[in-house]
């Protein structure tokens, strides 16, 4: 286990990845499309995959003035505010227009399901080519945006509020293969198994987040998928 930086990027993880604040600390998260992470950083995220990298190893003064917007922020609004402010400064800059001129690719999500030969078809691309640039652009290969896929639907699914959902049907409409594959891989991305997720969402301190995502769920099984 591993404090976490007090500024940080972090690219795509494909095993259970365990880190810790101090009591009281205020956390910001910005999350961005993994293919569009780039244009702002100018490294493929493809090198960010299973690293967490703090922002003042990034030579960009935008990044560094963020940091130090942040920290000096009176309030967490105030912050937010001014993250904002650099990011849209970040994404009109020269740089970041000449970098979106090499658009990066991007894949519809309801594709997910699609073989490589259909994605490569759809993209206009070989397979070779879709598999490179997938890479470059979303950090994991075609396979394991799958799986990433697949885990992120079980857990929106075993979050939501009042679910009465058993694990099989939590797979099904996550589209597992069956509940056998969904435990597995699943455990291998989270590190318990969907039953222990569920019973730690209640009291587990680390699982706050969630908790508080769990607030604004107002979703039902039909519209997750």
């Amino acid at each position: 286990m591993e404090q976490s930086p007090s500024a940080y990027i972090e690219g795509p993880f494909l095993y259970p990845r365990y880190s810790y604040a101090n009591m009281n600390t205020e956390v910001i998260s910005v999350h961005f499309r993994p293919a569009m992470l780039e244009q702002i950083i100018s490294v493929p995220v493809s090198e960010l995959s299973n690293y967490c990298i703090p922002l003042s190893d990034f030579s960009c003064s935008q990044l560094a003035l963020l940091t130090e917007d942040v920290m000096n922020a009176p309030c967490v609004n105030a912050a937010i505010k001014l993250i904002e402010l650099r990011i849209m400064r970040l994404l009109t800059s020269q740089n970041i227009q000449r970098r979106r001129k090499a658009k990066p690719l991007w894949i519809n999500s309801k594709l997910i399901n699609q073989t490589a030969k259909e994605l490569a078809a759809t993209s206009g691309l070989s397979i070779r080519q879709l598999e490179r640039r997938f890479m470059a652009s979303y950090g994991v290969t075609i396979r394991d945006w799958r799986r990433l896929d697949r885990a992120t639907k079980a857990i929106t699914l075993l979050a939501m509020p009042s679910t009465n959902l058993d694990i099989t049907t939590v797979a099904y409409n996550a589209n597992y293969f069956d509940h056998s594959h969904m435990c597995r891989d699943f455990r291998k991305l989270c590190g318990v198994s969907p039953q222990e997720f569920s019973r730690r969402l209640n009291y587990d301190p680390a699982y706050w987040p969630i908790r508080e995502f769990r607030k604004l769920l107002s979703l039902n099984v039909a519209s997750v998928q």
